[in-house]
């Protein structure tokens, strides 16, 4: 009778981390397509932040150009930045910047869960 008590025991441990491995499975893919699109959104901004500067750095050129008024349609197509180049281009850079970090980070976490999935 303990012998069958034991052995049911067992069983039931094992079943309940066969479970466990698949709840952490589906939970480890789940995270894993969070992140891909985080991932998604993160390059994204990269590719705004990246844009932001390029148009910065025009309008700043055309604005310091010895003449400004020769680039006034440049200028006019610009004037949504127009008016702070020089700071809008510090933000594009932090956000660029940060945009990558979190890149990185992502990709770090990505690489470890697929790694995780591969090893099951």
């Amino acid at each position: 009778m303990i012998a069958g008590v034991l052995v049911a025991l067992a069983v039931d441990g094992w079943i309940s981390d066969l479970h466990d491995r698949q709840t952490e499975s589906v939970y480890l893919e789940l995270l894993a397509r969070d992140i891909e699109g985080i991932r998604h959104q993160a390059d994204l901004q990269l590719e705004f932040e990246k844009e932001k500067i390029e148009t910065a750095a025009r309008a700043y050129a055309a604005l310091t150009t010895s003449d400004p008024r020769t680039k006034r349609t440049e200028i006019y197509s610009l004037n949504d930045i127009r008016r702070n180049v020089l700071f809008r281009m510090r933000i594009a850079a932090t956000g660029q910047a940060l945009a990558e970090r979190t890149v990185d980070e992502i990709n770090d976490i990505a690489t470890a869960i697929a790694d995780e999935l591969n090893g099951r």
